[in-house]
């Protein structure tokens, strides 16, 4: 009898610790399928991005007479790290006007958008203008900013805000117009004031937007600051890439090419884990 008793005190007693047990295998096995399903996304590109390069490379290899202007990868890669503080410099130059154009011109645009999206007549009034400047090259103007603002980094931050401030700011009035009406008719009910329908509706219902406005807009300030070095500069990867492509050096018109690749891809995949973070309530982000 006794030893029945014991035997059943015993099976009670590890019965909490089995389901406790249970319940940490379970969690484990939820992280790591959850790990596993990144792991999954992110294989393909990264597997693509190999083929490619080495499909070049032997591409290049079997030639009888390799391309002049098109080297291997390996010949781009030995110049990017033979002279890696060179290449740091000049990306350092390029990155700092990029940064400074998205900053200006995505504070602009932003600010814009939200006028346009709370005023109509804002919205007629201004959105022509911006189609104008939209259409206008930026490139053409560089010398009209050069003699304003003289040959340092004024000319190509300016000209990375012109590039991106149309795209950016299409996506933000769409996005803070993009509320729901009535929780709108609610807020206007109990006399919110504009600010606080702002900030408990517009805002959280325009961040998808801005989130893709500004996957947009990065890469284009990227372009409008290389655009602006090629056209009229000494420092940046715009510069390496005019002066190589004048001296035939296409080893580093390419090193510059890779460099901006590698870091759009960089910009682009912390806005997107940022986006991840800040919106996990959002149905975009469902099963990410």
């Amino acid at each position: 009898m006794t030893s029945v008793v014991d035997r059943q005190a015993g099976d009670q007693g590890a019965a909490p610790g089995g389901v406790g047990t249970l319940a940490v295998d379970a969690g484990l096995g939820a992280r790591a399928s959850r790990a596993g399903r990144k792991v999954a996304r992110q294989w393909p590109p990264i597997l693509l991005f190999i083929v490619v390069l080495v499909g070049w490379e032997l591409s290049i290899q079997a030639m009888a007479e390799p391309l002049r202007y098109l080297p291997a990868p390996s010949a781009v890669f030995a110049e990017i790290f033979g002279r890696p503080g060179f290449f740091w410099d000049q990306t350092f130059q390029t990155m700092q006007e990029a940064g400074l154009g998205f900053l200006i011109g995505g504070s602009l645009a932003t600010i814009s958008a939200l006028l346009m999206a709370e005023s109509s007549i804002m919205d007629r009034a201004l959105l022509p203008l911006f189609v104008v400047v939209k259409v206008t090259p930026g490139v053409v103007l560089v010398p009209f900013f050069v003699v304003l603002l003289g040959f340092g980094m004024g000319p190509k931050v300016i000209l990375a805000a012109m590039t991106l401030f149309y795209a950016m700011l299409i996506n933000a009035v769409t996005g803070f117009k993009s509320v729901d009406e009535g929780a709108l008719e609610v807020l206007n009910s109990v006399e919110a004031s504009r600010f606080e329908i702002f900030l408990r509706l517009r805002l959280p219902n325009s961040l998808p937007y801005l989130f893709s406005a500004a996957k947009i807009g990065v890469p284009l300030a990227v372009l409008g600051a290389v655009f602006a070095e090629i056209y009229r500069s000494q420092v940046g990867l715009g510069n390496v890439i005019r002066t190589a492509g004048e001296f035939g050096v296409w080893q580093a018109l390419w090193a510059a090419v890779f460099i901006l690749a590698f870091l759009g891809l960089i910009l682009i995949g912390t806005l997107t884990v940022l986006e991840k973070r800040m919106l996990r309530w959002h149905v975009s982000q469902k099963g990410l």
